[in-house]
């Protein structure tokens, strides 16, 4: 029921003012009628609308009312580095004289004697091979001989196979452009490799594998099933597997 103000002040509108405020409050209803059907919508997420996945509601993780305590559990066996039986260096610190006498010390044993090991590696520092190629004439027939250089070592290679090695792995395993392959190149051990050095061991690696690549593919091509991986495409909001077959 409406305030009695409010019905004093609706006898006093005329007819024309009364349909005005009827068609007014008529279409304030339809709106928020229409409201409330938007309201009864679930929220748009990235399965139901376009907006992109960073969007989506995230519900809050409860805190724990506990604080987890930092450390072993109780009962927990301790976890020590193993010492090794035979270090590749020892250093014996032995006690010269008495802090507090001033007694020398040297020529009594120990009462013991405490291990610890430190792992270090070694000063990485690169090795240049020279070979030296003889030449000698041939009495007989006059022909030029020479000796023949050892495997990896051949004529024109500027970087051993080691060398060579690391730098493929570093380049397809782990990515490095040519610029930082060598920075570590030069930072880590010391060897001086510029970007087109680095570029010929690479293209030599490859061609060293190509006979190898080339079988493989054979064997794939050969093989039943040709290819299984998961694509970008996106099937009812979710990756989609797709595997592919050889007729």
């Amino acid at each position: 029921m409406l305030p009695e103000p409010t019905v004093n002040a609706l006898r006093d509108l005329s007819r024309e003012e009364m349909i005005t405020l009827i068609q007014r409050l008529f279409g304030e209803v339809r709106r928020l009628e229409a409201e409330v059907e938007r309201l009864k919508q679930p929220p748009p997420t990235s399965h139901n609308s376009s907006q992109p996945p960073s969007r989506d509601w995230k519900a809050d993780r409860p805190r724990s009312k506990r604080r987890k305590k930092v450390g072993a559990k109780p009962g927990h066996a301790k976890a020590e580095r193993r010492l090794v039986d035979n270090p590749d260096r020892v250093f014996e610190v032995r006690v010269e004289t008495c802090v507090q006498c001033g007694t020398g010390l040297l020529d009594q044993a120990p009462e013991r004697v405490l291990r610890r090991q430190v792992t270090e590696l070694p000063e990485i520092k690169p090795v240049v091979i020279e070979t030296r190629q003889s030449q000698v004439r041939c009495p007989s027939c006059q022909r030029l001989q020479q000796g023949s250089l050892p495997e990896g070592l051949e004529a024109g290679r500027q970087f051993g196979p080691r060398l060579a090695a690391l730098v493929t792995y570093l380049h397809h395993e782990h990515h490095l452009g040519f610029e930082r392959l060598c920075g570590v190149m030069r930072d880590v051990f010391g060897a001086s490799l510029s970007e087109g050095g680095a570029v010929a061991i690479i293209e030599r690696a490859g061609e060293a594998a190509q006979p190898e690549a080339e079988a493989i593919g054979e064997r794939v091509r050969q093989s039943a099933v040709i290819a299984s991986d998961e694509t970008s495409a996106r099937v009812h909001g979710r990756n989609h597997w797709e595997w592919v077959f050889i007729g």
